[in-house]
């Protein structure tokens, strides 16, 4: 009898502190954040941000940040009207995640940065960037607006070295628009697994239950950074820079990036745009020391090509390459167990196109 009244104090109280949780969070936490939908589809370029956003959004990995978008759906740093005509210097700037400036507020992004000191010298600085995108979808945004008569007079696009497999297997333009070729994978793109699921609920309906699980979970459970670096390694997206077998299969991927970037430099000679095209290392390059590797002399070899200013950011980053302590420098310029950028290596980044363009 006192071991099954023990049982129901147990429940009882599990029971109201989940059930105080859940009132704490729909009341206090909650209204917080805005429901909008941030991304939406395009019929032209795919999919974008949508436009005269303001709201909060969180990631189990860095906790919360805020995102808001300007009048043509760019992540800015407030809601803003920009006009198609520009009024001074303008400058453009697209890229897929890391140029969006995922999971980290505006001021700690490269755009945000650039933004700040360049506005001093009377130049504006537009961040066209989005999550997924890639050459393909470079050109027919780009296009897409000046067609609407959108004025910029220089453009930087920031190519990533997942670019090469959305151009392999996702995106193709057909009928002057971008289309997703394989549904199947965008679909798996788009569908969160079991544990993001669980942790979107937990977050949105039992917030302080969720931050005691996910103390638990960094003390006890969390991945180190080297079994992070070898998961990544067996990914075709990332290993096909140094990966003969991946690089095989994802040759199509240059070639259409390629194809696309051709487009996108006649667009701005015709519209006397300058056009500024800029590698940088992903984490496992970074890790890799790939200072030369397929991928840098590939974009290399196009820029020279089609005389394209490249702004090749591998030095910068593996200047202090020591491979004794890449994982206390990986943590220097990389979020925790994530392929994206850091305040500082965003800073990194943004310091040497003001000292080497500006």
């Amino acid at each position: 009898m006192i071991k099954r009244y023990k049982v129901f104090i147990i429940i009882l109280i599990s029971t109201s502190v989940f059930l105080l949780d859940f009132i704490f969070t729909k009341l206090a936490i909650k209204p917080i954040f805005d429901k909008t939908i941030l991304r939406v589809k395009h019929d032209v370029y795919h999919h974008s941000l949508l436009p005269n956003i303001d709201k909060i959004e969180f990631s189990s990995k860095v906790g919360y940040w805020r995102i808001i978008t300007n009048s043509l759906g760019f992540r800015d740093k407030e809601n803003r009207n920009i006009s198609l005509n520009k009024n001074n210097y303008r400058i453009v700037l697209i890229g897929d995640s890391v140029t969006e400036g995922v999971l980290l507020d505006w001021r700690d992004t490269f755009p945000g940065m650039l933004e700040e000191n360049l506005s001093k010298k009377d130049i504006q600085v537009l961040n066209a960037g989005v999550t997924s995108y890639s050459p393909s979808i470079y050109y027919s945004k780009i296009k897409y607006y000046l067609n609407k008569g959108f004025e910029f007079d220089e453009l930087f696009v920031f190519i990533d070295v997942s670019d090469i497999e959305d151009e392999a297997i996702i995106y193709r333009i057909k009928n002057s628009k971008i289309i997703s070729i394989d549904q199947k994978l965008e679909q798996n793109i788009k569908n969160k697994n079991f544990k993001a699921n669980l942790i979107n609920f937990l977050h949105q309906n039992l917030n302080l239950t969720f931050h005691i699980l996910k103390k638990i979970e960094d003390l006890f459970f969390d991945q180190n950074l080297e079994d992070f670096l070898i998961n990544l390694n067996k990914s075709k997206r990332y290993n096909y820079t140094h990966n003969n077998i991946s690089l095989k299969e994802y040759q199509l991927g240059f070639d259409n990036s390629f194809l696309s970037m051709s487009k996108l430099n006649d667009l701005c000679k015709k519209n006397n745009i300058k056009l500024n095209v800029v590698i940088y290392p992903s984490l496992l390059q970074f890790y890799n020391n790939e200072i030369s590797s397929i991928y840098v002399k590939n974009w290399t070899k196009f820029s020279k090509k089609n005389s394209i200013n490249l702004i090749n950011l591998f030095p910068i980053f593996l200047e202090e390459y020591d491979k004794k302590d890449i994982l206390k420098i990986i943590k220097k310029y990389f979020l925790h167990l994530d392929v994206h950028f850091n305040k500082e290596g965003n800073k990194l980044i943004s310091d040497y196109i003001l000292k080497s363009n500006f």
